[in-house]
């Protein structure tokens, strides 16, 4: 099979043979295919552990998406480090949004970090959706702008955390 590829890979001549080894090749393994992606739709696997699979998938597949997923840990960790710190009860299971409105409630953010963050984790789950493909340039645009959150609230503390 890696010799049908090299010749394909490198706009070699193939002879009629080599065609049909590669015909038989591709109908052979398309059906496996076929049957392994339908074999997927039946696993269940909890969200929060689908997420993780996902985010590790896109972090060894492309750096960009590594750059600005650890971002979003960051912040993620820090909101939640918040919460811990001030008492608020909440659940790594619980959606983020969840959580920073109990910080808000509390008087521990104010709406205008919501406000701040909001497209930052749309980005995130239209990543997870997986139903786009992003430029380069566009996901350096969320991850520059992640990481100039993180600094703005965590690292220098604007006024939207009290």
């Amino acid at each position: 099979m890696y010799e049908l590829r090299c010749l394909i890979a490198h706009n070699n001549f193939l002879t009629k043979i080599d065609y049909k080894n590669i015909i038989d090749l591709v109908n052979e393994l398309s059906e496996k295919f076929n049957q392994a992606i339908e074999f997927v739709n039946k696993i269940i696997i909890p969200k929060n552990e689908k997420e993780a699979v996902l985010e590790s998938v896109l972090k060894a597949h492309n750096e960009k998406f590594s750059l600005f997923l650890r971002e979003w840990q960051e912040i993620t960790q820090e909101i939640n480090k918040l919460a811990e710190n001030n008492n608020i009860v909440h659940s790594i299971e619980e959606p983020l949004s969840e959580t920073i409105q109990k910080l808000i409630k509390n008087g521990i953010l104010t709406e205008q970090f919501y406000t701040d963050l909001k497209p930052i984790g749309e980005f995130r789950n239209r990543i997870n959706d997986l139903n786009e493909i992003f430029s380069d340039s566009e996901i350096d645009k969320h991850y520059t702008f992640a990481a100039e959150f993180y600094v703005l609230k965590f690292v220098l503390g604007d006024d939207t955390i009290i």
